[in-house]
């Protein structure tokens, strides 16, 4: 075990946890300028819209049961 140097180990790590790091944000840009696009930018809306459709109803039950 005399050739071990944790310091070196260290290094390696945060430098290839760097190098993941980078790729991933580089994933998560790309996949942001693909949910860019115009089409699947109207289906995120319409989602967005009827979550927030659901979110009043839930909320309506929850006051009407609280009510009771």
């Amino acid at each position: 075990m005399a050739d071990y140097n944790f310091e070196t180990e260290k290094r390696e790590a945060i430098e290839a946890g760097e190098r993941a790091l980078g790729s991933l944000r580089k994933a998560k840009q790309n996949l942001d300028n693909v949910f860019a696009d115009w089409m699947v930018q109207d289906r995120i809306n319409k989602a967005r819209g009827q979550i927030e459709e659901l979110i009043g109803r839930v909320e309506n039950i929850l006051y009407q049961l609280r009510s009771l």
